[in-house]
C-alpha cells in the first residue's frame, strides 16, 4: 500500500533535484545580490528554501516547533560549494523520513508556537503540502527569477525551456 509519506517522499526527490539544478547555477559573486532594497539577497533566499526542507522532517518526525526553545538561525553561504553543502544537508535525511510517516501520523497536529503564542496548528500532511512543499517551489520560482535577472541559464523545470 502506498502511503502519503511514501508519495511525498517521491515527490520530494524530483522537487529537491530540481531545486539543487538551480542552486548550482548561482555564482558566489552573486550571494549578496537583491534585485530590490526589500528583497532578500540570493544567498538569503537561498537558505530560506533549504530551511524549509527542515521544516518538512520537523513535520514529519515532531509534534511542534517552538521558536522558544529553537531560534531561528540565519546565515548566507560564503560560496556556492558551501550553499549547496546545507542544502544536502537538509535535503539528505527529509526524504526517508517522510517516507516512513503513518498516514494515521500524517494526520496529527503539527504546531508551530513561541513559546505560549501559538502561530497554528494543523495536520502534518497539510503543513508538508501547504506550508512546506508548496512554499519551496514558490521560493525556487523567485529564485529563477533572480537568476533570469542576471542572465543566468536555468534548467527546464517542468520541461524544456529557452536556456536547454
Amino acid at each position: 500500500m502506498t502511503t502519503i509519506g511514501m508519495r511525498f517522499a517521491h515527490e520530494l526527490e524530483g522537487e529537491l533535484s530540481l531545486c539543487r539544478q538551480i542552486l548550482e547555477r548561482i555564482p558566489p559573486h552573486l550571494l549578496d545580490w537583491k534585485p530590490h532594497p526589500k528583497s532578500p539577497s540570493m544567498g538569503e533566499l537561498s537558505v530560506h528554501l533549504a530551511d524549509m526542507i527542515d521544516w518538512i522532517k520537523l513535520a514529519a518526525t515532531t509534534s511542534e516547533l517552538d521558536y522558544a526553545t529553537k531560534p531561528h538561525e540565519h546565515s548566507t553561504p560564503a560560496s556556492t560549494s558551501a550553499l549547496l553543502a546545507y542544502f544536502d544537508e537538509r535535503a539528505h535525511g527529509t526524504i526517508e523520513s517522510v517516507r516512513h510517516v503513518s498516514d494515521e501520523e500524517m494526520h496529527k497536529p503539527w504546531t508551530v508556537r513561541n513559546g505560549e503564542r501559538i502561530f497554528f496548528s494543523r495536520p502534518r500532511v497539510e503543513v508538508i503540502r501547504v506550508d512546506c512543499l508548496n512554499h519551496i517551489i514558490h521560493h525556487r520560482g523567485q529564485l529563477t527569477v533572480y537568476c533570469r535577472l542576471k542572465d543566468i541559464a536555468l534548467p527546464g523545470v517542468y520541461g524544456p525551456n529557452g536556456d536547454e
